[in-house]
């Protein structure tokens, strides 16, 4: 029995007995004839000659009694469980989206004159042959509201429960 279930268990007994012995014999002092008067009703064992003080007896046997009766009443068991904290839903949210992946693209570059000067300063015009080259396009994102999937989130929870 682990110590949670002792403290509730001694706890339970304890105020059992309390509430079991009778308020008569708790709460008149010695020598207290009560509302019977001298001659009539219960006295405790005070006023028969004993020397118990009144009610000790009666808080032993609802001791006893509610000892007994836990014992066949139940126990504390732990359990521990999967608690859902938040249940699965759908978010709108604000991401950046691939509209265009990044790829090559084949330019076609026609035939075209080039001024060159050559060290005198003189002028003289070529011709650069139509050609073909290869340039980078780079990705194309565009930002839009997206409904996003967000999983259930659950907790594992360890509590103590009275089971019969």
């Amino acid at each position: 029995m682990s110590t949670t279930a002792k403290l509730a268990l001694g706890t339970a007994v304890l105020a059992a007995a309390i509430f079991a012995a009778p308020v008569t014999a708790l709460a008149q002092p010695h020598g207290h004839h009560g509302h019977h008067g001298h001659h009539g009703g219960h006295h405790g064992a005070a006023h028969h000659g004993g020397h118990a003080q009144p009610g000790w007896a009666s808080i032993g046997a609802g001791i006893a009694r509610a000892i007994a009766a836990s014992r066949n009443r139940g126990h504390y068991v732990t359990v521990t469980e999967r608690v859902l904290v938040e249940p699965a839903h759908y978010e709108c949210r604000q991401q950046d989206v691939l509209v265009e992946a990044g790829h090559y693209e084949e330019v076609h570059l026609p035939e075209t004159l080039k001024t060159i000067y050559d060290d005198d300063g003189n002028a003289r015009q070529i011709v650069l042959p139509a050609r073909t080259r290869r340039l980078w396009v780079a990705p194309r994102y565009e930002t839009r509201e997206v409904q996003v999937f967000i999983p259930a989130r659950y907790e594992t929870r360890t509590t103590q429960r009275w089971v019969q």
